[in-house]
């Protein structure tokens, strides 16, 4: 009980603190532990260093702290997790995945690589653990992309793509004191993309979501034309593929085409014919909403897309709101509380 409860608060303040402080020893004393006590440890240890808010600077910390906790964020083999109190377990998952708020490389290759570890290191917990701690790879990534990608000088080129995409497993710190190093802008948005493949088809929405966000985060550094333009073609095409064949609850549709159509409002660096692709689409699957109210508000929302940066078109928007309008008569027939549409109507014009 001492070990437990000491040792582990002690040595994670210190994780944090002071590579010297991360003594080779413990990893040894650790695997005297029975199993059960190896995770209550880890998890000790996951909230201390969080708790603590100290930054983890160095790849090195980064592969030592996964060690200590990967009983945590991988389970133990042969162990029945079904048992687990799920309280417990949301909680310690949702402690693993605020851990890599706290990665603050000195520069970005260095910054990308430890979020590759902590990629590499959940993806052997399975899909449940997953649930938690992908939506925090994707927006550590996102981050970085508006802290480095919006200031940098962007290349896509071949040669430094295979310059950046070394392998990060082998987690080596690089960098140049003559200059900034260089990351790759498509290789980042291609993690991005397969991370986010890995749970949307077993959780649509978060998947959505997250790839929604990718393409809003593409906004400020993807010039139109380019490789990369069509990775964001694939994020948005995509989140169009799991809202059709992945969601099933009625409110859950409404609500993920309602940030579709929000999102392709506000892209701007799509090319016309793949513009007119994504809109067509969403525009499609407005009028096949189970409830002819939830169509006529989807037809509403649906003419903002008509009347942003990439889209000037009068005539679509008439259009969608003439088809709104015939939903609004068909509505007010069968329940006279969804006069209300009407007002949503005026608002429109």
């Amino acid at each position: 009980f001492f070990f437990k409860q000491k040792t582990a608060y002690e040595i994670a303040q210190r994780l944090v603190g002071s590579e010297m402080c991360i003594r080779d020893s413990f990893p040894s004393l650790m695997s005297v532990l029975a199993p059960s006590m190896l995770k209550t440890l880890a998890k000790k240890i996951v909230m201390a260093v969080v708790n603590s808010r100290k930054q983890i600077e160095s790849l090195d910390l980064v592969q030592r702290l996964l060690g200590f906790i990967k009983h945590l964020i991988e389970g133990i083999p042969g162990e029945d997790e079904a048992k687990d109190d799920p309280y417990e377990f949301e909680e310690s998952q949702t402690y693993a995945a605020k851990l890599i708020n706290l990665v603050d490389c000195k520069d970005p290759v260095s910054q990308f690589q430890a979020i590759c570890l902590f990629k590499e290191a959940y993806d052997k917990g399975g899909i449940q653990r997953m649930k938690y701690t992908i939506p925090s790879i994707v927006y550590a990534v996102y981050k970085l992309i508006q802290k480095y990608f919006r200031t940098a000088k962007l290349s896509n080129s071949s040669e430094e793509e295979e310059k950046a995409s070394s392998d990060h497993s082998k987690a080596t710190p690089t960098g140049s004191a003559e200059g900034a190093p260089k990351l790759s802008l498509l290789k980042v948005y291609q993690f991005i993309y397969k991370a986010i493949e890995s749970i949307g088809t077993t959780y649509p929405e978060t998947g959505i979501r997250l790839l929604l966000q990718g393409v809003l985060s593409m906004n400020y550094v993807v010039p139109t034309g380019t490789e990369a333009e069509e990775l964001g073609y694939q994020f948005a095409s995509h989140a169009l593929v799991l809202y059709q064949d992945e969601l099933s609850d009625v409110t859950a549709k409404n609500r993920a085409l309602t940030l579709i159509i929000g999102t392709l409002q506000k892209a701007n660096f799509f090319s016309t014919d793949n513009f007119e692709t994504l809109t067509s689409n969403a525009q499609q699957y407005c009028g096949k909403l189970l409830k002819k109210e939830d169509q006529c508000k989807a037809f509403l929302v649906c003419t903002h897309m008509f009347a942003s940066e990439l889209s000037k078109e009068p005539a679509k928007i008439e259009k969608c709101l003439k088809k709104a309008q015939s939903l609004c008569d068909s509505c007010k027939v069968t329940a006279a509380e969804n006069v209300i549409l009407y007002v949503y109507l005026l608002n429109k014009y």
